[in-house]
């Protein structure tokens, strides 16, 4: 586990309050910390982080998580977030997942298993949009 990963490891998700937890994964600080402020600010979620597919394996849960958001390229690697989904998926087919993407070609997006696609690009209100309407299907 990096450094950084190290630092960043959190305790187990909450569950008071009333709060749904989320996990964000993104290699890249600023995306991470700002997905996190996003959600976090809605009063609806509580958002744990990890920096890559290593740390993400380490604090995935089954059932810890209402919808976990996972970025597709990370460390250099264009596709380590595929390999992230469908371990996730395997350990739980049932887990809400939306990956995270500049680009992803229409014709790849059934072969990785995620439940959404949303574009990085994308207006927060569209990403908080696809994460609530996941959400809403996991209670």
């Amino acid at each position: 586990m990096s450094a950084q990963a190290r630092r960043e490891r959190k305790a187990p998700p909450k569950t008071g309050g009333g709060k749904q937890n989320l996990l964000v994964i993104d290699d890249h600080p600023i995306v991470r910390e700002s997905l996190q402020r996003l959600f976090e600010s809605t009063g609806r979620y509580s958002v744990d982080l990890a920096v890559d597919g290593d740390d993400a394996k380490l604090k995935f849960t089954p059932g810890n998580y209402a919808v976990v958001l996972c970025d597709r390229n990370m460390r250099g690697n264009p596709k380590e977030g595929d390999d992230v989904i469908r371990r996730i998926k395997t350990m739980a087919p049932t887990q809400k997942v939306i990956m995270l993407s500049l680009t992803l070609p229409k014709g790849e997006r059934d072969s990785i298993g995620a439940d959404d696609y949303v574009d990085k690009a994308a207006h927060s209100d569209n990403i908080i949009a696809a994460v609530d309407r996941l959400a809403r299907q996991t209670n």
